[in-house]
């Protein structure tokens, strides 16, 4: 599942007793989470796009390494600095497993899933911009527990709709974690969506749903009893 690695990853990587090879390995974890989905993504990719994305190795029913999509991954989490993962981890990546990041041309900044610019719409730029929001000094508003807010872009089933903050986020580079409008925010599983916090919006002056109050969502989530 992609939501533990997720979940897991920046809060090994900000844990000052986590070493730094228990934070290379949730790196990693975290980049094989996403891997499964660009692999079968790039394979429905025309063999053109394919090839540029391989380079020159590339041969007719050649797969995705995930050697490959890992070096292409850290250069798309990293750009510019803000990343959760540090120098440090970074040499330990490439002390241990031979990982540096290795910029692709089709895995813009910020994204997981490798970009085919011929299938862009009509005046749209590319290279795409940084679609990940700065992580010092955004003006994203930090997300709180009891939050309302709309999905901008579909989930991993192909969801989008308004949900509630289940999670405070600590900064705007955090995950927002949520539970959808019409689930029971009672059952832990359907609190686990997660998007980033540049993929939601705000929504202003909505209530909770019913019978929830925002002191009920804490209690709840800290593990009381409500």
């Amino acid at each position: 599942m992609l939501e533990y690695p997720e979940r897991e990853a920046p809060h090994v990587l900000h844990d000052p007793a986590s070493s730094v090879p228990a934070k290379a390995g949730a790196v990693l974890r975290w980049c094989e989470a996403h891997y499964g989905r660009a692999a079968e993504d790039l394979e429905r990719a025309p063999v053109a796009f394919r090839r540029k994305v391989h380079g020159r190795r590339y041969c007719r029913g050649y797969a995705l390494e995930l050697d490959t999509y890992t070096r292409h991954w850290l250069a798309a989490v990293t750009y510019g600095g803000n990343s959760h993962v540090s120098p440090e981890v970074l040499r330990s990546l490439a002390d241990t497993y031979g990982y540096h990041p290795v910029r692709s041309a089709y895995l813009p900044p910020g994204r997981t899933l490798y970009i085919n610019p011929a299938c862009l719409p009509v005046g749209a730029c590319w290279p795409l911009p940084e679609t990940r929001p700065a992580l010092h000094g955004s003006r994203a508003k930090v997300l709180r527990i009891g939050d309302r807010i709309r999905l901008k872009v579909p989930t991993l089933s192909g969801w989008t709709g308004t949900a509630t903050v289940t999670e405070d986020m600590h900064g705007p580079e955090n995950s927002v974690w949520f539970c959808k409008d019409g689930d029971d925010i009672g059952d832990p599983s359907a609190r686990s969506c997660t998007a980033c916090r540049h993929e939601v919006a705000v929504l202003r002056d909505q209530a909770l749903p019913t019978p929830w109050t925002i002191g009920a969502l804490r209690e709840l989530v800290a593990g009381g009893a409500v």
